[in-house]
Protein backbone atom coordinates (compact mmCIF):
# COMPACT_ATOMS: atom_id res chain seq x y z
CA UNK A 1 0.00 0.00 0.00
CA UNK A 2 1.10 3.58 -0.89
CA UNK A 3 3.56 5.27 1.93
CA UNK A 4 1.18 8.53 3.37
CA UNK A 5 4.04 10.99 4.51
CA UNK A 6 1.77 13.92 6.60
CA UNK A 7 3.75 17.10 6.91
CA UNK A 8 2.88 19.92 9.09
CA UNK A 9 4.30 23.33 11.00
CA UNK A 10 4.72 21.74 14.07
CA UNK A 11 3.07 17.97 15.00
CA UNK A 12 3.96 18.66 18.67
CA UNK A 13 1.61 21.52 19.26
CA UNK A 14 -1.64 21.75 20.62
CA UNK A 15 -4.41 22.62 17.87
CA UNK A 16 -7.06 21.31 15.82
CA UNK A 17 -4.34 20.53 13.05
CA UNK A 18 -2.48 18.72 15.00
CA UNK A 19 -5.51 16.49 16.81
CA UNK A 20 -6.38 16.36 12.97
CA UNK A 21 -2.81 14.68 11.99
CA UNK A 22 -3.17 12.57 14.89
CA UNK A 23 -6.57 11.22 13.85
CA UNK A 24 -5.57 10.54 10.22
CA UNK A 25 -2.13 9.03 10.77
CA UNK A 26 -3.67 6.50 12.81
CA UNK A 27 -6.36 5.87 10.69
CA UNK A 28 -3.83 5.55 7.65
CA UNK A 29 -1.97 2.96 9.66
CA UNK A 30 -4.87 0.89 10.79
CA UNK A 31 -5.50 0.53 7.20
CA UNK A 32 -2.38 -0.85 6.75
CA UNK A 33 -0.45 2.25 5.26
CA UNK A 34 3.08 2.70 6.31
CA UNK A 35 2.66 6.58 7.74
CA UNK A 36 5.85 8.80 8.43
CA UNK A 37 5.17 12.23 9.90
CA UNK A 38 7.26 15.38 8.73
CA UNK A 39 7.15 18.13 11.54
CA UNK A 40 9.30 21.45 10.47
CA UNK A 41 9.92 22.75 14.14
CA UNK A 42 9.80 20.61 17.57
CA UNK A 43 7.34 22.56 20.47
CA UNK A 44 8.55 19.84 23.20
CA UNK A 45 10.18 16.60 23.26
CA UNK A 46 6.66 14.79 23.46
CA UNK A 47 3.99 15.50 21.31
CA UNK A 48 0.29 16.90 22.70
CA UNK A 49 -1.38 14.31 20.82
CA UNK A 50 -1.21 10.94 20.17
CA UNK A 51 0.12 9.37 16.85
CA UNK A 52 0.32 6.31 17.45
CA UNK A 53 3.63 4.00 16.39
CA UNK A 54 3.77 6.93 13.39
CA UNK A 55 7.32 8.02 13.50
CA UNK A 56 7.74 11.57 13.59
CA UNK A 57 10.43 12.95 11.70
CA UNK A 58 11.78 16.77 12.59
CA UNK A 59 13.68 19.76 10.76
CA UNK A 60 14.37 22.05 13.39
CA UNK A 61 15.02 21.49 16.66
CA UNK A 62 13.43 24.62 18.54
CA UNK A 63 9.64 25.50 18.57
CA UNK A 64 8.10 27.44 15.94
CA UNK A 65 6.70 29.96 18.30
CA UNK A 66 4.24 32.71 18.35
CA UNK A 67 5.40 35.46 16.42
CA UNK A 68 6.01 35.61 13.39
CA UNK A 69 9.02 37.83 12.92
CA UNK A 70 11.75 37.69 10.02
CA UNK A 71 13.70 34.64 11.77
CA UNK A 72 10.94 32.48 12.36
CA UNK A 73 10.09 32.85 8.39
CA UNK A 74 13.95 31.82 7.21
CA UNK A 75 13.57 29.12 9.93
CA UNK A 76 10.19 27.37 8.09
CA UNK A 77 12.11 28.02 4.37
CA UNK A 78 15.12 26.31 5.56
CA UNK A 79 12.68 23.65 7.29
CA UNK A 80 11.37 23.12 4.10
CA UNK A 81 14.62 22.37 2.25
CA UNK A 82 15.84 20.33 4.44
CA UNK A 83 12.58 18.15 4.48
CA UNK A 84 13.06 18.26 0.45
CA UNK A 85 16.09 16.91 0.89
CA UNK A 86 14.94 13.97 3.19
CA UNK A 87 11.90 12.74 0.65
CA UNK A 88 14.80 12.93 -1.74
CA UNK A 89 15.94 9.89 -0.13
CA UNK A 90 12.48 8.09 -0.07
CA UNK A 91 12.56 5.69 -3.08
CA UNK A 92 9.01 3.72 -2.25
CA UNK A 93 5.47 4.99 -3.61
CA UNK A 94 4.38 7.86 -1.69
CA UNK A 95 2.25 10.47 -1.24
CA UNK A 96 2.25 13.99 0.21
CA UNK A 97 -0.59 15.06 2.44
CA UNK A 98 0.24 18.65 3.56
CA UNK A 99 -1.48 20.04 6.38
CA UNK A 100 0.15 24.16 6.47
CA UNK A 101 -1.07 26.52 4.11
CA UNK A 102 2.63 28.37 3.67
CA UNK A 103 4.37 24.94 3.32
CA UNK A 104 1.77 23.57 0.66
CA UNK A 105 2.50 26.74 -1.32
CA UNK A 106 6.12 26.04 -1.04
CA UNK A 107 5.56 22.39 -2.71
CA UNK A 108 3.94 23.80 -5.51
CA UNK A 109 7.08 26.06 -6.39
CA UNK A 110 9.91 24.37 -5.67
CA UNK A 111 9.13 20.59 -4.90
CA UNK A 112 10.02 18.42 -7.74
CA UNK A 113 7.64 15.74 -7.00
CA UNK A 114 4.39 18.04 -6.96
CA UNK A 115 2.27 15.81 -8.55
CA UNK A 116 2.46 13.79 -5.25
CA UNK A 117 1.43 16.58 -2.98
CA UNK A 118 -2.19 16.99 -1.44
CA UNK A 119 -3.01 20.16 0.05
CA UNK A 120 -5.11 19.76 3.43
CA UNK A 121 -6.88 22.62 4.55
CA UNK A 122 -7.81 23.31 8.01
CA UNK A 123 -8.99 27.14 7.65
CA UNK A 124 -11.69 28.56 5.33
CA UNK A 125 -9.90 30.58 2.52
CA UNK A 126 -11.33 33.49 3.25
CA UNK A 127 -8.99 33.55 6.88
CA UNK A 128 -5.97 35.04 5.08
CA UNK A 129 -5.16 38.09 3.33
CA UNK A 130 -5.50 38.88 -0.21
CA UNK A 131 -1.22 38.05 -1.50
CA UNK A 132 -1.70 34.54 0.51
CA UNK A 133 -4.75 33.91 -1.34
CA UNK A 134 -3.65 35.14 -4.46
CA UNK A 135 0.02 32.99 -4.54
CA UNK A 136 -2.24 29.86 -3.37
CA UNK A 137 -4.62 30.04 -6.20
CA UNK A 138 -1.15 29.72 -8.33
CA UNK A 139 0.74 27.50 -6.63
CA UNK A 140 -1.83 24.96 -5.96
CA UNK A 141 -2.84 24.53 -9.79
CA UNK A 142 0.40 22.14 -9.88
CA UNK A 143 0.05 20.11 -6.87
CA UNK A 144 -2.51 16.50 -7.04
CA UNK A 145 -5.20 18.58 -5.59
CA UNK A 146 -6.70 20.41 -2.29
CA UNK A 147 -8.57 18.37 0.35
CA UNK A 148 -11.13 21.22 2.67
CA UNK A 149 -13.44 20.53 5.00
CA UNK A 150 -16.37 23.11 3.36
CA UNK A 151 -18.19 22.86 -0.04
CA UNK A 152 -18.01 26.54 0.45
CA UNK A 153 -13.73 25.85 0.03
CA UNK A 154 -14.36 23.40 -2.31
CA UNK A 155 -16.19 25.91 -4.98
CA UNK A 156 -14.21 28.62 -4.38
CA UNK A 157 -11.06 26.34 -5.69
CA UNK A 158 -13.02 24.89 -7.89
CA UNK A 159 -13.94 28.13 -9.60
CA UNK A 160 -10.10 28.87 -10.19
CA UNK A 161 -9.75 25.53 -12.28
CA UNK A 162 -7.96 23.69 -9.00
CA UNK A 163 -8.86 19.84 -8.26
CA UNK A 164 -10.70 20.00 -4.94
CA UNK A 165 -12.64 17.64 -3.00
CA UNK A 166 -14.72 18.04 0.40
CA UNK A 167 -13.36 15.71 3.20
CA UNK A 168 -14.87 16.72 6.69
CA UNK A 169 -13.15 15.39 9.52
CA UNK A 170 -13.91 12.61 11.71
CA UNK A 171 -14.90 11.24 14.90
CA UNK A 172 -14.88 7.96 15.92
CA UNK A 173 -18.66 7.10 17.28
CA UNK A 174 -17.96 6.48 21.13
CA UNK A 175 -21.35 6.87 23.08
CA UNK A 176 -25.32 5.99 22.47
CA UNK A 177 -27.36 8.98 23.87
CA UNK A 178 -28.39 9.44 27.14
CA UNK A 179 -31.77 10.14 27.46
CA UNK A 180 -33.33 12.05 30.26
CA UNK A 181 -36.29 11.14 31.92
CA UNK A 182 -36.02 13.46 34.43
CA UNK A 183 -33.17 16.30 35.46
CA UNK A 184 -32.50 17.72 38.91
CA UNK A 185 -28.63 18.08 38.87
CA UNK A 186 -27.36 21.23 37.15
CA UNK A 187 -27.23 21.04 34.05
CA UNK A 188 -23.21 20.68 32.54
CA UNK A 189 -22.18 23.00 29.13
CA UNK A 190 -18.45 22.32 27.56
CA UNK A 191 -16.79 24.85 25.54
CA UNK A 192 -13.14 24.25 23.88
CA UNK A 193 -10.87 26.03 21.95
CA UNK A 194 -7.39 28.31 21.92
CA UNK A 195 -8.59 31.17 23.94
CA UNK A 196 -7.91 33.29 21.68
CA UNK A 197 -10.58 36.22 20.04
CA UNK A 198 -11.88 34.47 17.10
CA UNK A 199 -13.31 31.16 19.56
CA UNK A 200 -15.58 34.17 21.08
CA UNK A 201 -15.38 32.97 24.55
CA UNK A 202 -16.09 36.67 25.66
CA UNK A 203 -19.54 35.91 23.97
CA UNK A 204 -20.07 32.69 25.93
CA UNK A 205 -19.55 34.64 28.90
CA UNK A 206 -22.21 37.63 27.88
CA UNK A 207 -24.59 34.29 27.45
CA UNK A 208 -23.49 32.91 30.67
CA UNK A 209 -24.47 36.26 32.52
CA UNK A 210 -27.91 36.18 31.19
CA UNK A 211 -28.33 32.81 32.31
CA UNK A 212 -26.99 32.78 35.73
CA UNK A 213 -30.49 32.23 37.55
CA UNK A 214 -30.46 29.06 36.12
CA UNK A 215 -29.01 25.36 37.10
CA UNK A 216 -26.15 25.93 34.14
CA UNK A 217 -22.47 24.93 35.09
CA UNK A 218 -20.02 26.93 31.98
CA UNK A 219 -17.03 24.40 31.63
CA UNK A 220 -14.47 26.54 29.62
CA UNK A 221 -10.94 23.98 28.11
CA UNK A 222 -8.35 25.85 26.77
CA UNK A 223 -5.02 27.89 26.90
CA UNK A 224 -3.91 31.16 24.58
CA UNK A 225 -3.58 34.69 24.80
CA UNK A 226 -7.36 35.50 25.90
CA UNK A 227 -7.06 33.92 29.35
CA UNK A 228 -6.31 36.95 31.69
CA UNK A 229 -8.68 38.95 29.39
CA UNK A 230 -11.28 36.25 30.02
CA UNK A 231 -10.32 35.85 33.59
CA UNK A 232 -11.41 39.76 33.73
CA UNK A 233 -14.49 39.28 32.66
CA UNK A 234 -15.21 35.76 35.03
CA UNK A 235 -14.53 38.53 38.01
CA UNK A 236 -16.64 41.44 36.46
CA UNK A 237 -19.78 39.42 35.88
CA UNK A 238 -19.23 37.33 38.75
CA UNK A 239 -19.49 34.25 37.41
CA UNK A 240 -17.41 32.14 39.45
CA UNK A 241 -19.55 30.33 40.69
CA UNK A 242 -21.09 28.72 37.39
CA UNK A 243 -18.02 28.72 35.04
CA UNK A 244 -15.10 26.81 35.51
CA UNK A 245 -11.66 27.90 32.87
CA UNK A 246 -9.61 24.79 33.01
CA UNK A 247 -6.15 24.93 31.24
CA UNK A 248 -6.18 22.91 27.66
CA UNK A 249 -5.99 19.25 27.86
CA UNK A 250 -4.47 16.18 25.69
CA UNK A 251 -7.82 14.25 27.64
CA UNK A 252 -10.44 16.61 26.02
CA UNK A 253 -12.99 13.54 25.69
CA UNK A 254 -13.69 13.09 29.52
CA UNK A 255 -14.61 16.25 29.78
CA UNK A 256 -16.96 15.88 26.97
CA UNK A 257 -18.38 12.85 27.94
CA UNK A 258 -18.82 14.27 31.49
CA UNK A 259 -21.03 17.38 29.94
CA UNK A 260 -24.50 16.95 28.90
CA UNK A 261 -24.14 20.34 26.17
CA UNK A 262 -21.44 21.47 24.16
CA UNK A 263 -21.96 25.80 23.36
CA UNK A 264 -19.62 27.05 20.31
CA UNK A 265 -19.70 30.88 20.36
CA UNK A 266 -16.69 31.20 17.85
CA UNK A 267 -16.30 34.43 15.58
CA UNK A 268 -15.37 32.13 12.88
CA UNK A 269 -15.03 27.96 11.72
CA UNK A 270 -13.71 26.15 9.29
CA UNK A 271 -15.15 22.87 10.44
CA UNK A 272 -14.31 22.14 14.22
CA UNK A 273 -12.99 19.17 15.11
CA UNK A 274 -14.00 19.33 18.51
CA UNK A 275 -17.96 19.88 17.22
CA UNK A 276 -17.58 16.17 15.89
CA UNK A 277 -16.25 15.12 18.95
CA UNK A 278 -19.30 15.84 20.72
CA UNK A 279 -21.48 14.64 18.13
CA UNK A 280 -19.65 11.62 18.70
CA UNK A 281 -20.25 10.78 22.58
CA UNK A 282 -24.23 11.83 21.26
CA UNK A 283 -23.84 15.68 23.08
CA UNK A 284 -26.26 17.67 21.55
CA UNK A 285 -24.84 21.04 20.16
CA UNK A 286 -25.86 24.98 20.37
CA UNK A 287 -23.67 26.51 18.05
CA UNK A 288 -23.79 30.66 16.60
CA UNK A 289 -24.10 30.17 12.66
CA UNK A 290 -20.45 31.78 12.12
CA UNK A 291 -18.55 32.01 9.11
CA UNK A 292 -18.11 29.46 7.30
CA UNK A 293 -18.27 25.64 8.50
CA UNK A 294 -20.67 25.16 11.63
CA UNK A 295 -23.59 24.75 9.54
CA UNK A 296 -22.03 22.07 7.62
CA UNK A 297 -22.11 20.34 10.80
CA UNK A 298 -24.79 21.15 13.10
CA UNK A 299 -28.41 20.89 11.59
CA UNK A 300 -30.66 22.95 13.55
CA UNK A 301 -33.31 21.29 15.35
CA UNK A 302 -31.92 17.77 14.39
CA UNK A 303 -28.30 17.51 16.44
CA UNK A 304 -28.66 21.01 17.74
CA UNK A 305 -29.39 24.19 17.29
CA UNK A 306 -27.80 27.17 15.19
CA UNK A 307 -28.08 30.34 16.12
CA UNK A 308 -27.52 33.78 14.17
CA UNK A 309 -24.30 34.76 14.65
CA UNK A 310 -24.46 37.14 17.48
CA UNK A 311 -27.93 36.88 18.83
CA UNK A 312 -27.12 36.36 22.42
CA UNK A 313 -30.94 36.34 23.02
CA UNK A 314 -32.04 33.50 20.98
CA UNK A 315 -28.54 31.42 22.22
CA UNK A 316 -30.33 31.70 25.51
CA UNK A 317 -33.56 31.00 24.80
CA UNK A 318 -32.15 27.57 23.04
CA UNK A 319 -30.40 26.85 26.04
CA UNK A 320 -32.77 27.11 28.24
CA UNK A 321 -35.09 25.26 26.07
CA UNK A 322 -32.77 22.45 26.29
CA UNK A 323 -32.27 23.10 29.74
CA UNK A 324 -36.11 22.45 30.70
CA UNK A 325 -37.86 19.86 27.82
CA UNK A 326 -36.29 16.56 28.47
CA UNK A 327 -37.77 15.60 25.35
CA UNK A 328 -36.24 18.36 23.49
CA UNK A 329 -32.81 17.37 24.75
CA UNK A 330 -33.28 13.41 24.15
CA UNK A 331 -34.34 14.22 20.16
CA UNK A 332 -30.98 16.33 19.98
CA UNK A 333 -29.20 13.79 21.76
CA UNK A 334 -30.32 11.09 19.28
CA UNK A 335 -29.69 13.31 16.07
CA UNK A 336 -26.17 13.59 17.46
CA UNK A 337 -25.74 10.10 17.47
CA UNK A 338 -27.37 9.87 13.97
CA UNK A 339 -24.65 12.26 12.25
CA UNK A 340 -21.56 10.52 14.27
CA UNK A 341 -22.39 7.17 13.13
CA UNK A 342 -22.34 8.49 9.75
CA UNK A 343 -19.46 10.17 9.49
CA UNK A 344 -17.06 7.61 10.77
CA UNK A 345 -13.56 6.67 10.55
CA UNK A 346 -14.49 4.06 7.56
CA UNK A 347 -16.49 6.61 5.73
CA UNK A 348 -13.88 8.91 6.32
CA UNK A 349 -11.17 6.68 4.98
CA UNK A 350 -13.17 6.00 1.37
CA UNK A 351 -13.31 9.45 0.61
CA UNK A 352 -9.11 9.49 1.21
CA UNK A 353 -8.72 6.12 -0.30
CA UNK A 354 -9.98 8.05 -3.90
CA UNK A 355 -6.79 10.29 -4.14
CA UNK A 356 -4.09 8.70 -2.16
Amino acid sequence: MKHIIITSLDMYLMGGVERTNASLAKLFLEKGHKVTLISLFRNSEKPFFDFGECEIIYMNKSPHGLVHNLLIKIKTIIGFFKMINYLKSIDDDYIIISSYLRTSILFGLFFFNRSKVIAHEHSSFSAHGWFISRVRLFAYKFLKCVICLTDFDKEIFKKNNIKSFKIPNFSKYRKNPVLLNGYDNDLQCLSAGRLHPHKGFDRLLLIANKLRSENIIFNIIGSGSEEEKLKDLINKYNLNSIVNLMPASSKLEKHIDNCDLYLMTSRTEAAPLVLLEALAYSKPIVAYDCPIGVKEIVSDGENGFLVEDGDIDEYVKKVKEILHSNERYNQLSLGASVYAQKHSPDSNYILWSEHI
